[in-house]
């Protein structure tokens, strides 16, 4: 899969492509309570200006943020994905619509449950980003490690915000 550009990325499968900010005035109506993979994007061309601290939250007391330097470390040139996720399968039950209702939440400083991804809420303007999403019958964790792998084969590395395979 090509992780370059929108049309690619919709060529596969994916629709919504609604910011953050969107999303939340919404309240996610428009995601699907199926689950599925998702994607949340960057159009900028330019590297993002980086903030510390973010506004990520601090679940069971965590600390969300990290030093700049390992947010330009992780930042991935060429590519407009940003953090790929799944919602549901063998292992979760949780719907695509409530896994990112909780990622939102997480982006407001709320103490919820979603460390993974956490990088995007240390970006200036993060609300513009765009979130995608793939319903899928076969396990999602099974499609986003596969949607993973071929970022990496791409890029040799991980997509910006995920921080394991």
């Amino acid at each position: 899969m090509d992780f370059s550009t929108v049309d690619a990325i919709k060529a596969n499968g994916f629709e919504g492509f609604l910011s953050i900010q969107n999303l939340s005035e919404k309240k996610c109506r428009q995601i699907p309570e199926t689950q599925g993979v998702y994607m949340v994007l960057c159009l900028e061309q330019e590297r993002p200006q980086f903030i510390h601290p973010g506004t990520g939250g601090f679940y069971k007391n965590k600390n969300p943020n990290v030093a700049t330097a390992i947010l330009q470390k992780n930042w991935v040139d060429n590519s407009v994905v940003l953090y790929i996720g799944k919602a549901g399968g063998t292992k979760c039950k949780t719907s695509l619509k409530k896994r990112i209702q909780t990622y939102l939440k997480f982006g407001r400083g709320k103490k919820v449950a979603h460390q993974g991804g956490r990088f995007i809420w240390q970006l200036e303007g993060a609300e513009n980003l765009l979130f995608c999403w793939k319903t899928t019958t076969i396990d999602a964790q099974e499609v986003e490690q596969s949607l993973i792998d071929s970022f990496v084969e791409q890029y040799n590395q991980m997509p910006f915000a995920n921080h394991r395979r």
